[in-house]
C-alpha cells in the first residue's frame, strides 16, 4: 500500500481519496515522514489541519526525526499544536470547574469525545484538537445541570430548537468570562442524548445501557478521577456521531482517527459486546462502515470476522438507509431533508417551523445582529438562501432524474 500511495505523491494541495489516504498512512505511522520532499509538505499539512490531525502529523515527523529538514512548510502544524495545547489548558480548567459543580448537585457526568479521548488515547493531550468539550448527563437531570453549569459562570447561548427541547439533544454553552486572557473561550455541549433527530436514532430509553457501560479516568495533569464510555460503548457513539450526525460528505478524518486510536489502545478490546450492542441499536451498518473507514485511512487492525459478522446480523431496523443516505453528496435542503425523514410527522412539522422561523435570539447570534431593525433583513437573507438552495436541489434532480 505504501508504494501504491507513494507511487505520484501531490505537489499541489492534496485532494481526493488518493491523498486523504496518504496523510491517514502518515499520521498511523504507515509511511515514513522522510519518505516526502519538502516540497510536498505544504499541501499535506494544510490537508491534515483541516482535517484535525495537524498536531499528530507533526508529532510523527518530529518522532521520526526529520521535522527540521521540512522547515516551513511544518509552521501551521507546530502553530496548530501551540493553539491546541493551550486550549486544551482551558478546557481542562472549564472540565474541572464543571466536573465539581455537578457532582456537589448529585448529577452523574461522561466526558464524551476529545474531552476524554485526548487524556486517555492520545501520547499527549495537546495531539487531539478539540473544537468544544462534550459531557453527557442523564436526561431527567438536564435542566438541574444546566443550571449547575450556569452556576460556574457558563452562559447558554441560543439554539434553533429553544422552546421544543424534545427536538434538542444538547445544550450548547460559552465557558465562564475570565478564563481566558486571549478573549478565547471555551464551548460546551452538555448533552443529555446521544444524537439528534428528536429519539428516532437513539432513544432516551437506549442511554440506559450507555449508562451502564462507563470507566473512571484521570488526566495527565492528575486533575480530579472522572468518568467516560468504556471503550466499547465510545466506539459504537463515535460511529453514530459521525456518520448518523454528520454523514460521509461531511468527511473528517479526524473523527475516525478516534476509532483507531480508541481500538489500539485498549488490549483487549470486547468486539463480541460491540457487535452484539450494534445489534439492538440498529447500529450494525454504521459501526461496520466507520470501521471501514478508520482502516482504509489508517489500517486499523481488525479481527477477520467483525465485519462480516455486523453484515450477517444486520436486523431489519438497522439505520442503514439513513447512513447511505448521507453518503451521498447533497445541497443544505437535501440535508434537511433527510434528517426530517429521520423523526416522526409531529417532530418533523415542529423541526421544519423552526428552520423557516427561528427564535430571534438564534439569528442575533447566528447573523450577528446588532441593533433591532437588522432582524427582518437577516430573516429575508436566511429566506433568499434557503430559496436559492431549494432551486438547485430541483435543477439537479431535474438533470439527474430527467
Amino acid at each position: 500500500m505504501a508504494f501504491d500511495l507513494l507511487a505520484d505523491p501531490p505537489v499541489d494541495p492534496p485532494s481526493g481519496d488518493l491523498h486523504l489516504r496518504l496523510l491517514g498512512a502518515l499520521v498511523a505511522g504507515q509511511i515514513a515522514p522522510d519518505a516526502l520532499r519538502p516540497e510536498q509538505w505544504a499541501g499535506l499539512s494544510d490537508l491534515a489541519l483541516r482535517h484535525g490531525l495537524g498536531p499528530f502529523l507533526l508529532w510523527q515527523a518530529q518522532r521520526a526525526g526529520c521535522a527540521e529538514q521540512f522547515g516551513a512548510a511544518l509552521l501551521p502544524l507546530r502553530a496548530a499544536r501551540a493553539h491546541s495545547a493551550v486550549q486544551g489548558v482551558l478546557a481542562g480548567g472549564v472540565q474541572r470547574r464543571l466536573q465539581s459543580a455537578l457532582a456537589r448537585a448529585g448529577i452523574a457526568t461522561l466526558w464524551l469525545k476529545g474531552s476524554a479521548l485526548a487524556q486517555t488515547v492520545y501520547p499527549s493531550p495537546e495531539l487531539r484538537p478539540m473544537l468544544d468539550i462534550d459531557l453527557l448527563v442523564p436526561y431527567a437531570q438536564r435542566r438541574a445541570a444546566l443550571a449547575a453549569a450556569e452556576g460556574v459562570g457558563c452562559r447558554l447561548l441560543p439554539q434553533l430548537f429553544d422552546g421544543t427541547e424534545s427536538l434538542k439533544h444538547h445544550y450548547a454553552l460559552q465557558g465562564p468570562e475570565g478564563d481566558s486572557m486571549s478573549g478565547d473561550k471555551v464551548l460546551v455541549e452538555l448533552h443529555f442524548r446521544l444524537l439528534g433527530a428528536a429519539d428516532r436514532l437513539l432513544p432516551v430509553q437506549a442511554l440506559d445501557w450507555f449508562w451502564q457501560q462507563t470507566m473512571p479516568y484521570a488526566a495527565h495533569d492528575a486533575g480530579p478521577r472522572m468518568a467516560t464510555l468504556r471503550p466499547e460503548a465510545h466506539l459504537l457513539y463515535l460511529a453514530a456521531h459521525a456518520l448518523l450526525q454528520h454523514g460521509e460528505t461531511d468527511l473528517r478524518l479526524l473523527r475516525f482517527f478516534d476509532l483507531h486510536r480508541l481500538i489500539l489502545s485498549t488490549p483487549a478490546f470486547d468486539w463480541a459486546l460491540v457487535i452484539a450492542r450494534a445489534t439492538a441499536l440498529g447500529w450494525t451498518y454504521v459501526t461496520a462502515r466507520a470501521l471501514q473507514l478508520a482502516q482504509r485511512y489508517f489500517a486499523t487492525p481488525l479481527p477477520a470476522h467483525v465485519l462480516e459478522t455486523l453484515a450477517l446480523r444486520r436486523p431489519a431496523h438497522d439505520t442503514v438507509a439513513h447512513g447511505r443516505r448521507r453518503r451521498r453528496p447533497r445541497t443544505l435542503s437535501e440535508q434537511v431533508m433527510y434528517d426530517l425523514a429521520a423523526m416522526g410527522w409531529r417532530d418533523g412539522l415542529r423541526t421544519a417551523q423552526r428552520i423557516l422561523l427561528p427564535p430571534p435570539a438564534y439569528m442575533r447570534r447566528r447573523y450577528t445582529v446588532d441593533a433591532p431593525w437588522h432582524l427582518p433583513a437577516a430573516y429575508a437573507a436566511r429566506w433568499r438562501h434557503m430559496a436559492q438552495d431549494v432551486w438547485r436541489t430541483l435543477r439537479r434532480r431535474g438533470v439527474r432524474y430527467g
